[in-house]
């Protein structure tokens, strides 16, 4: 059965209409349709005349007005009056529509399904590379469930569906191919499938050889986990961020969506950290990519959004080794008010150096973490420094408050074991 999909962003009762409507240029109906196997889709105002509606059908559905006749039933044999109603008001009354074109007989019948489900954006935040996983961030409205199919076109221009799950990792038979996600939103509890969404993820790139592309010289981790040591943990800090504020334009293989799957995919995995602190991770990614990817692998996630950014710190340790005792999140301008003999130190060496204070009380924040494992206990700082190049000195001041700030979260943590204490994180000092 073919569906009329109406899509109300508007209230449904008049007096919380109109004022949506007063409120807000985009209170209109979302209307879909599929005819002769296309997707047509318009938005009309609910409060028009449904007349108006039912033109635009007429010059959809047919080539003149007059080769349609289109009827709003409320049910199997009774046709809805339509004198004087709105479009809302008339699709709210109305079962389907029935359509009958007069140059052929062919009729067809449209069933109404009020607020759909449907999806309202669908993205990815990787370049597809072979063997690397990637999974959609897709949001939804009215939906139960989504229907996922992962797919390219050949050099035949076929279709050729690769996946069915939402998670898929590309393989070298579709290396340099375009990679496309269809999503289709569900709702069960009237069986109901809205429009379905498909988008092109990119060119698939072959995964990169580290012997010949990487810089052995920089890239010395691939050997580590062989040399791993008995009652060691090993730690892994990383600023995701690369160089996001570049103008200059970058290659596929220099972008954000290329670096933080190659730092996923390769690097971390190869270094197989117990424990690994990133900086300047944007929320979305940390949902979308980085959250479900190294849960695969094992990890525990913590984010913590900073004020004044849409980054944030984020601390990932494997669940199997260690038990989460208690995180904390530390402005670090409020540990220099906290504390008076930082905060006398700090006012001095601005008036010395014509600082504005503030550029100290900036929200510049630390991430504590505390992990137990069988042996011991660890307090983590993950911190993320003031980067001015002529400010050294605040860093140091930063730094110092942080260990302060490590020290009270160390002594806090509920245990009578030994609690080692570990600085990490993107300290600006070069």
């Amino acid at each position: 059965m073919e569906h009329f999909f109406q899509k109300q962003n508007s209230p449904n009762t008049m007096e919380g209409r109109k004022a949506f409507v007063r409120r807000t240029k985009d209170a209109m109906l979302w209307l879909s349709m599929r005819i002769d196997g296309q997707i047509r889709s318009f938005k009309r105002d609910p409060d028009e005349n449904v007349n108006r509606l039912i033109g635009r059908l007429r010059k959809k559905i047919g080539k003149n007005k007059e080769d349609v006749d289109v009827e709003f039933m409320r049910d199997e044999k009774s046709v809805l009056k339509l004198d004087g109603l709105s479009t809302h008001s008339a699709l709210s009354r109305t079962k389907f529509i029935h359509v009958r074109r007069n140059d052929d007989g062919k009729t067809e019948r449209f069933s109404i399904v009020l607020n759909p489900p449907h999806v309202e954006d669908l993205n990815t935040f990787a370049t597809p590379v072979v063997s690397w996983n990637m999974t959609p961030a897709i949001k939804v409205e009215n939906c139960d469930h989504v229907k996922f199919e992962w797919f390219v076109i050949d050099e035949h221009s076929r279709r050729r569906v690769v996946s069915n799950s939402k998670t898929y990792s590309p393989t070298n038979l579709i290396a340099n191919m375009n990679l496309y996600i269809k999503a289709t939103p569900v709702r069960n509890s009237d069986h109901v499938s809205g429009l379905a969404v498909e988008k092109c993820i990119g060119t698939v790139l072959k995964a990169p050889d580290l012997e010949k592309e990487i810089d052995p010289v920089l890239f010395r981790t691939r050997d580590l986990a062989s040399k791993r040591e008995k009652g060691t943990i090993r730690v892994a800090t990383y600023n995701v961020m690369y160089d996001s504020k570049s103008k200059n334009k970058k290659t596929s293989r220099e972008s954000s969506t290329y670096r933080i799957p190659f730092i996923v995919n390769e690097e971390l995995k190869r270094i197989d950290a117990d424990v690994i602190m990133l900086q300047e991770v944007q929320r979305k990614v940390y949902d979308y990519y980085l959250e479900p990817n190294l849960a695969r692998e094992g990890y525990e996630g913590i984010f913590v959004r900073s004020v004044s950014s849409s980054t944030g710190l984020v601390c990932f340790f494997k669940r199997r080794k260690f038990e989460l005792m208690d995180s904390h999140h530390v402005c670090l301008g409020d540990t220099f008010r906290e504390d008076g003999t930082c905060q006398d130190l700090t006012s001095r060496y601005f008036k010395l150096i014509g600082f504005d204070d503030d550029e100290i009380f900036r929200p510049n924040q630390i991430l504590l973490v505390g992990l137990k494992s069988e042996n011991r206990c660890y307090a983590f700082l993950n911190a993320h420094l003031y980067f001015h190049r002529l400010a050294e000195r605040v860093r140091a001041l930063q730094i110092a408050s942080s260990i302060r700030a490590l020290n009270r979260f160390a002594d806090s943590l509920d245990t009578t074991k030994d609690v080692a204490k570990i600085i990490t994180g993107d300290l600006n000092s070069t």
